[in-house]
């Protein structure tokens, strides 16, 4: 009996960050219900002609086709599941979504499943997409997003629930600083 192992897979999940690479590649960040924080090249996808390189924008939901590599796994063909253009068209939403996106890439490590913080991703989103926000309620969001986000991945609370806090507790776990926290101080 002869076994054939397939050379390629299908993954469905959410574009937490995108690099350039090389010429017209990207390397592409997704975070899936089935594999977890996966690392993908994306060939070609910076070339004016490529029809994938809608699909690979950040924060979209996206179905790929990858094909095993021999140092990175490589995206085939995608098909877009589902977009937030909300997030576009509302500053506040672009700032909680680039600060949720950073916080799962960060917290969670390569081709480990997490399918919670995939549920926790997929809610948020659908919250934020749907969702008129005001500063309140954005703190609020954030502050929901976050304590969820560390319960689930086990590293308990901060001493004191709030903001300031949470973001110098998940420094200190991760080992450096929140990036797009920074660049999006809090109005």
């Amino acid at each position: 009996m002869t076994f054939v192992l397939s050379r390629t897979y299908t993954v469905q999940g959410f574009i937490l960050k995108r690099i350039n690479y090389c010429e017209a590649d990207k390397i592409i960040t997704i975070f899936t219900r089935e594999k977890g924080k996966q690392v993908l090249l994306a060939k070609g996808i910076r070339k004016i002609c490529s029809r994938r390189a809608g699909c690979l924008e950040l924060f979209n939901h996206t179905k790929m086709m990858v094909a095993k590599g021999k140092g990175m796994d490589i995206v085939c063909d995608t098909q877009l599941d589902c977009c937030y253009p909300a997030f576009s068209q509302d500053y506040h939403k672009t700032q909680i979504a680039y600060q949720i996106i950073e916080l799962v890439d960060k917290m969670t490590r390569e081709e480990q499943r997490e399918e919670e913080v995939y549920d926790l991703l997929h809610k948020a989103f659908q919250y934020l997409q749907k969702t008129k926000l005001d500063k309140a309620k954005k703190n609020k969001v954030l502050l929901r997003f976050k304590l969820r986000l560390l319960d689930i991945l086990g590293f308990g609370y901060p001493e004191q629930i709030n903001l300031p806090s949470l973001k110098l507790y998940i420094e200190d776990i991760i080992e450096r600083k929140l990036v797009a926290s920074k660049s999006f101080a809090m109005d």
